[in-house]
């Protein structure tokens, strides 16, 4: 499979089938000006498959995880790939064979900062 390696989604490939998946993380700004605990996340990943004519959509997002792991491509995208890794060949989706291309493809990552009461 060809993807883009250093891009956390890696974690949501499912052996054997064309996937499309991107993963995100975000604070919880709203959250973390009232309590003031500044370790608040959301981890989440979208799967879509198969990529050449997508048919099922996966979203997994996780709120609150606890612990120094909480990137969407470490905690969510795991999450996304048994799921998927479940749910495809259950709904009759078979892997391609070895003689059609293989790849998956990842989304850019877009960042946007946003600046409020000096959080970044």
């Amino acid at each position: 499979m060809q993807y883009v390696s250093e891009n956390g989604a890696k974690n949501a490939l499912v052996a054997g089938y064309n996937i499309g998946a991107k993963t995100g993380t975000s604070q919880k700004v709203s959250k973390i000006l009232a309590t003031g605990d500044k370790a608040l996340y959301i981890g989440s990943c979208a799967t879509v498959a198969p990529i050449e004519n997508p048919e099922i959509a996966v979203y997994v997002m996780l709120d609150e995880p606890k612990g120094d792991k909480y990137y969407g491509g470490l905690i969510s995208a795991p999450v996304n790939s048994q799921i998927m890794s479940d749910i495809l060949p259950y709904l009759g989706f078979e892997p391609p064979t070895k003689s059609s291309p293989s790849f998956s493809y990842c989304l850019p990552t877009l960042r946007r900062t946003f600046m409020r009461n000096g959080l970044k």
